[in-house]
């Protein structure tokens, strides 16, 4: 299965709010155009994706369109990203 088929909200998240902006501008964009419901899918999701052992950097590389060369630099920036959500929803 690919990244979409197993982290759907994710990668809707991915698509569509980093192509076009920096990380977070669309972390922001994010959590003020999404219902809570599909921010908790999201992070959730992303929660579970940084679980796994190795990472489908290519295809993340692919949806969010950033050098994410190898697994350990695709969970760094997923990291990050997490950190900016949980930061941001909690203020």
């Amino acid at each position: 299965m690919n990244l979409r088929d197993r982290y759907p909200d994710l990668v809707s998240f991915i698509g569509a709010y980093f192509a076009d902006l920096d990380d977070r501008e669309a972390v922001k964009d994010f959590l003020s155009e999404e219902s809570s419901s599909q921010q908790a899918r999201a992070i959730d999701q992303l929660k579970s994706l940084l679980q796994e052992k190795e990472l489908p950097y290519e295809e993340l590389e692919h949806w969010s369109l950033r050098n994410l060369p190898n697994t350990e630099e695709a969970r760094q920036w997923l990291a990050e990203i997490l950190a900016m959500l949980e930061t941001k929803k909690g203020s």
